[in-house]
């Protein structure tokens, strides 16, 4: 069995029945959005590689996508080489470390990643205009602790 699950923390009951919805939500909103967002052109992994490239619009290095993707490098390696062949992104050599690659978007990469954006934010404001302007006000409220819950950081105290 598993050692982080035999170690499990025994939480509030409003925190676990908290986190149970959730961890719904987010199933949900997957099973709403990702037959939505179906393109044989972009996959999830692509897509995901293509959004940090154009939120930071600057160079990363592989190893660095590889661990903000939550995968092993040589799976990153094979993503962006095929992702180099599409066109997608280009990798350069670094100035400090000969041996380091930084990759970097291309303008048909940063043209699909905004397209595949625009896709998924016509879906879901086609959503959101059926609701209530109260219910709108309430997922905007929740956006900045929903941030911190999901930014990838350990530290959520600050």
């Amino acid at each position: 069995m598993d050692e982080a699950i035999e170690q499990t923390v025994e939480y509030p009951l409003a925190v676990r029945r908290l986190a149970k919805q959730v961890g719904l939500h987010i199933v949900r909103s997957s099973r709403f959005l990702l037959p939505r967002m179906h393109q044989e052109v972009l996959t999830q992994s692509q897509a995901f590689v293509l959004d940090l490239l154009l939120e930071k619009d600057q160079p990363w290095r592989i190893s660095d996508l590889a661990f903000a993707s939550g995968v092993r490098l040589p799976s990153m390696t094979d993503l962006v080489a095929r992702m180099e062949r599409q066109g997608w992104i280009r990798k350069e050599g670094t100035a400090r470390d000969r041996r380091s690659v930084a990759v970097t978007l291309t303008v048909e990469g940063r043209a699909i990643i905004q397209n595949f954006e625009r896709r998924q934010i016509h879906l879901i404001a086609q959503r959101l205009v059926f609701l209530s302007d109260e219910d709108q006000a309430a997922i905007e409220q929740a956006l900045p602790a929903l941030n911190r819950l999901f930014n990838g950081s350990e530290d959520l105290s600050g």
